[in-house]
C-alpha cells in the first residue's frame, strides 16, 4: 500500500474515528485503526464491537492495500506534523510515514485480523437534516437512564412510523423528553421496523461527529439485522440496536 494525502485531511479523519477506541486488553486489535484503500480514497475504520465508525478522506492512491495501526501512536504523530503532504508506505504490516523532514515507522497488525464491520445494503428508510438532528439529540440525551435493571430506557426511542415526522423520546422514569423532527423519503419496508432504540453511546457519537462536520448534510438512516447505519457525506456510523 502506498498513498499520499494532506496532513490536515488525515488529522480530521482520525479525529472522527478515534473516539470509540479504549484500552482493550482482551482484544488488542480493537486499540487499532484500520487503514484501507477503497474507491481511490483512504478509508479509516474503528470499532468497539458495538459501534463502528468509518470515515473516507481524499488521497492519491499509488498502490492498494490495508493494515491496522495502534491509534494512539498514529494520532500523536500525525497531530504533530506540519500541514503538508504525507507519504504512507506499508510493507509487511509496518507503516512508513514521511512528511518533509519527519519520518516514523510504526509496527501494525494484519488487516485480516480486524473485526468484520457489518455492511448494511438495504435501502435507507429515511433522511434527516443533520444539524436539526444534532440539536434535537442534545436537548433530550440527558434524560436517558443508566439503569441496568431497565435496559429499554438506556437509549433514545426513535419512532419513524409517520410519513413526515419522526418522534424521539428519552426518559429516566422520573423525567421524560420528547421531540418531533421532519423527515424525508420515509420508505419503511413491509414487515420492517418502524421504531428503534438508539443506544446512549451511539447518540453521543452522532452529536460529536455532526458537530465537527462542515455544512448541513442530510443523514440517511438504514436498518438491517439489528444494526442501524447513519450515513453522512464521508462518514458512516453503524451501531447495534
Amino acid at each position: 500500500m502506498k498513498i499520499i494525502c494532506l496532513q490536515e485531511n488525515l488529522k480530521k479523519g482520525l479525529n472522527v474515528v478515534q473516539n470509540i477506541i479504549g484500552k482493550n486488553l482482551t482484544l488488542p486489535i480493537l486499540n487499532n485503526i484500520l487503514l484501507d484503500t477503497e474507491k481511490k480514497q483512504l478509508k479509516l475504520s474503528t470499532t468497539d464491537l458495538e459501534i463502528a465508525i468509518t470515515d473516507y478522506i481524499s488521497c492519491k492512491v499509488e498502490k492498494e492495500g490495508s493494515v491496522t495501526i495502534p491509534a494512539k501512536v498514529l494520532v500523536n504523530f500525525i497531530n504533530n506534523l506540519p500541514n503538508k503532504k504525507i507519504e504512507i508506505n506499508i510493507k509487511n504490516n509496518t507503516v512508513y510515514l514521511k512528511c518533509e523532514n519527519y519520518k516514523s515507522n510504526i509496527k501494525g497488525l494484519n488487516a485480516k485480523d480486524f473485526p468484520i464491520i457489518p455492511k448494511i445494503k438495504s435501502t435507507p428508510v429515511l433522511e434527516i437534516n443533520s444539524l436539526k438532528l444534532k440539536n434535537l439529540l442534545e436537548q433530550i440525551v440527558n434524560f436517558v437512564s443508566f439503569s441496568d435493571i431497565r435496559p429499554e430506557i438506556t437509549g433514545i426511542f426513535f419512532d419513524f412510523s409517520s410519513d413526515k415526522k419522526a418522534k424521539f423520546v428519552a426518559t429516566d422514569s422520573f423525567r421524560l423528553g420528547e421531540k418531533l423532527l421532519n423527515i424525508k423519503n420515509n420508505k419503511i419496508q413491509k414487515g420492517g421496523p418502524s421504531s428503534i432504540i438508539i443506544p446512549y453511546k451511539t447518540t453521543q457519537e452522532l452529536i460529536r461527529i455532526i458537530s465537527n462536520q462542515e455544512g448541513d448534510d442530510m443523514i440517511k438512516v438504514s436498518i438491517e439485522n439489528n444494526q442501524v447505519l447513519f450515513s453522512l457525506a464521508k462518514t458512516q456510523i453503524i451501531s447495534s440496536i
